[in-house]
């Protein structure tokens, strides 16, 4: 022990002794000397052994019996110096003890808080959670602490905080403190903006105070400035992408969702992909997108393809027909259509199949995408055809959006629409065979019309509807015939098609043979014609023997010219 504790101990022994024996001689001197037992006055004490009656002749006060006159004396003035003597006696042995073996053992927390001027700030904030390391122990449970312990915890830890001159050590003690009860704070703003002052030129305990700073932030119901919400958790060196998974996976509050969207703003997140999102309620994700969306629109390319960056792996966990997770969506599309997009779009844009369903409300600009002139675009959209899943009302959408790139739509895009068909039993193919007919004159790429017609042919035969198979091969036989007759890229290919149809017109025929023998029309269209004359002659006619047409030649009956052009 110290001297200062041996001064304590002998000071308070003495202190001690001499408050006992006055209390002892102001209360029972006369008890213990057996003077009381002498007729007295009860008031002034003046002996009247000799004197008879019930009066006083000293003083004149008269008593009530006999038995006043033997009432032993209290000296109340010199017990009351006693009893002060001997608190003062016990404040100095317990100041000695609490030296020595620690505050925390000799005296409740809730008054430990509450002699900080006389312990010391920091070592009554110790006594309700100590310096340690691995987590932070405490002496006081949260479920056994009440209120005299949170209120007076929080003030003092408040006012260290507010306190210009407090040294690290009670900073420290200070923000551990509240940690400790961050629960129960009540005055949440005042410590909010402590913890935001601190961090811009003192040391602070970084886990304790993050941890503290963002349940309060995400708990406040006061709209707070989100770019000096980030610069205090840059400041803190906590880093935000420990903030950004703080908001989601405490719990995504409306003010979180406020903030977060100027977090992927303003800072270098990545790799933001939580579960929690799928459990967020409805009423926050339209919280948080409203917010997106604002910043979205208010940023440049990089601050686009930051926002993108989350709601990429996010999307599906978005909600279908939330207008502004679609306009955003909407602008994206139009790039990816335009050709538009940048790098950090392209590789970051949220239009992707696992966001299929909250694009369900876009499937006719994302179809537009199937014959846009990005590659990256047409990809995206045909992954989000093949997968989104629609209820049965909606399913038509599906199909009337494969139908426009039909009418609208280049090659490409129906090159790739009649693969989603094929893939996508819910899909009408009667609607689709009947845009493929009326649109099939369009293309321009042989092996796309080719694609096209097997696809038209193949459904009609499958069709329950005799009638509409009929017609519809009258129909698409119509369209091959004009093709043919101009001079169209494919006219080649659709005399070729031509032969694959069941059964033709005599127009038909008879076109066939005017081009096979039309000089104006080019060598691969002629050949095309002939070669569909043989095959539809050996079709109706299989005993006719395969060379004729060569033997027919040689002896002058078809001119050699009108099959070697």
């Amino acid at each position: 022990m110290t001297l200062q504790v041996w001064l304590f101990w002998i000071t308070g022994a003495l202190l001690g002794g001499a408050g006992s024996f006055l209390i002892c001689f102001g209360l029972f001197s006369d008890r213990l000397s057996g003077r009381f037992r002498r007729r007295h006055c009860a008031k002034c004490w003046y002996e009247m052994s000799k004197s008879s009656g019930l009066k006083c002749p000293e003083c004149g006060h008269e008593a009530r019996n006999e038995k006043e006159f033997i009432t032993p004396r209290r000296r109340w003035g010199l017990a009351s110096a006693g009893l002060l003597l001997a608190l003062g006696s016990f404040s100095l042995n317990w100041y000695a003890a609490g030296l020595i073996v620690g505050w925390q053992n000799i005296a409740p927390i809730a008054i430990l808080v509450r002699l900080s001027p006389i312990i010391g700030r920091e070592q009554a904030l110790r006594s309700v959670v100590p310096q340690g390391k691995g987590g932070l122990p405490t002496l006081a449970p949260v479920s056994t602490a009440t209120v005299l312990t949170f209120r007076p915890t929080e003030n003092l830890a408040l006012n260290v905080l507010q306190d210009e001159n407090a040294t690290d050590p009670e900073l420290f003690a200070a923000v551990d403190a509240l940690h400790w009860m961050r629960d129960q704070i009540t005055r949440e703003e005042d410590v909010l903006r402590a913890l935001q002052n601190i961090v811009k030129h003192r040391s602070i305990p970084l886990y304790t105070w993050s941890d503290l700073y963002y349940g309060l932030i995400v708990r406040s119901k006061v709209p707070r400035n989100g770019q000096e919400v980030l610069d205090s958790v840059r400041n803190s060196g906590s880093g935000t992408q420990a903030f950004a998974s703080s908001l989601v996976q405490g719990g995504l509050t409306p003010m979180g969702a406020q903030i977060f969207p100027d977090l992927l703003a303003s800072a270098q997140v990545s790799g933001i992909t939580w579960r929690e999102f799928e459990y967020v309620s409805p009423e926050i994700k339209a919280i948080l997108l409203k917010r997106c969306r604002e910043v979205y629109f208010a940023g440049d390319d990089l601050l686009k393809s930051q926002l993108s960056r989350f709601l990429w792996p996010n999307g599906s966990y978005m909600p279908a027909g939330n207008p502004d997770f679609e306009a955003m969506a909407r602008e994206q599309i139009e790039q990816f259509r335009c050709g538009q997009e940048t790098p950090a779009i392209a590789s970051n844009s949220f239009i992707l199949w696992q966001a299929s369903e909250p694009l369900s409300g876009l499937i006719p600009e994302i179809a537009g995408l199937l014959s846009g002139v990005s590659a990256e675009g047409r990809t995206r959209a045909r992954g989000i055809f093949l997968n989104v899943k629609l209820p049965t009302p909606r399913q038509v959408a599906l199909t009337e959006a494969l139908c426009q790139v039909m009418r609208d739509g280049n090659d490409i895009g129906r090159s790739i629409a009649i693969d989603i068909v094929a893939r996508r039993s819910e899909i009408d193919r009667d609607r689709i065979v009947e845009a493929v007919v009326q649109n099939i004159g369009q293309v321009i790429d042989p092996s796309v019309f080719k694609k096209l017609f097997l696809f038209a042919t193949q459904a009609s035969d499958e069709s329950p509807n005799a009638r509409s198979k009929k017609d519809r091969l009258a129909d698409l036989e119509v369209v091959l015939f004009q093709t043919v007759s101009s001079n169209s890229p494919i006219a080649a290919v659709s005399a070729e098609s031509i032969a694959m149809l069941p059964s033709l017109r005599a127009e038909t025929i008879a076109m066939l043979e005017s081009v096979r023998i039309d000089p104006a029309k080019n060598r691969a269209t002629r050949a095309a014609a002939r070669d569909a004359l043989l095959h539809i002659r050996d079709r109706s006619e299989p005993q006719v023997d395969p060379a004729a047409p060569w033997r027919e030649r040689v002896d002058g009956a078809i001119p050699a010219s009108g099959l070697t052009k």
